[in-house]
């Protein structure tokens, strides 16, 4: 049925827009043009440009600081390719993209032999009047897809958002942190 249905609607990659000929959303050349994040700490994953053995792949940050977490994942490096796929999902309200960037995710961290599953998919909660803005809640779209691929169950009422803040766009970690402290119960 797909080879039929391909051959009457092609479908195109995203960046490219190639025809492809898989039922895929990104053909080869451009995925493998997706910039990974492969040297990055092991706890908070931020790039790093020399990894230290010594002290199980931490950054210095991780080293001198302790966390609320153990392990943040981010397969990718935050380049054009995936601003692209992340903005147009949040601000294009293109919501099939959370799909797309699900199974990038996902294709990735299966490769991962350090990714350890969760208990619990708990996606970001958005503040209501920013939910009703937006019309619905990216992190939560994408969430549905790592539930259901990991079979894991989905908690999005364990968290809520309890204070409105400004957008995170355009602030430096500093100012983001701040912007977000005692906005979650």
């Amino acid at each position: 049925m797909f080879n039929l249905l391909n051959k009457i609607i092609p479908r195109h990659c995203l960046f490219c827009l190639q025809k492809i000929l898989d039922n895929k959303d990104i053909c080869e050349a451009c995925f493998d043009a997706i910039a990974v994040n492969k040297s990055c700490c092991q706890r908070c994953a931020s790039p790093i440009e020399q990894l230290d053995v010594r002290h199980n792949l931490l950054c210095g940050h991780c080293l001198s600081h302790q966390h609320d977490f153990d392990q943040v994942i981010s397969p990718f490096l935050y380049s054009k390719e995936i601003r692209y796929l992340i903005t147009s999902l949040k601000y294009q309200k293109k919501i099939h993209f959370a799909k797309v960037l699900a199974e990038l995710f996902i294709q990735q961290v299966n490769n991962n032999s350090s990714f350890k599953l969760p208990q619990a998919i708990i996606p970001m909660p958005m503040h209501v009047k920013r939910l009703r803005d937006r019309g619905f809640n990216q992190a939560l779209e994408l969430s549905r897809y790592f539930s259901s691929y990991y079979a894991l169950p989905l908690d999005y009422k364990s968290i809520t958002r309890s204070r409105y803040t400004d957008l995170q766009a355009g602030l430096a970690a500093s100012e983001r942190q701040k912007n977000v402290a005692n906005a979650f119960s």
